[in-house]
């Protein structure tokens, strides 16, 4: 869905983190499979995680400073 290795390209590896919880709290309320690609939770979760990994390894910082938002602001009502 998303090319080979293009996650590479990020500039920071907090999204990986934000998806990998996203992907486990599925889990955590019932639901086994991912409704896109048909694959369990877990198995997104875990590839989020070695993704971020990866990405620190690569000396990406934890958040894009440029883009970031503090937590819970951008899902403050309005």
């Amino acid at each position: 869905q998303y090319g080979h290795n293009n996650y590479q390209n990020a500039k920071s590896y907090r999204p990986f983190l934000a998806v990998a919880a996203r992907h486990l709290a599925k889990k955590l309320d019932g639901e086994g499979l991912d409704s896109d690609s048909g694959l369990d939770h877990i198995s997104h979760s875990l590839a989020c995680l070695l993704m971020a990994e990866k990405l620190k390894f690569l000396g990406k910082p934890m958040t894009d400073l440029e883009t970031h938002k503090p937590y819970g602001v951008r899902n403050k009502p309005k």
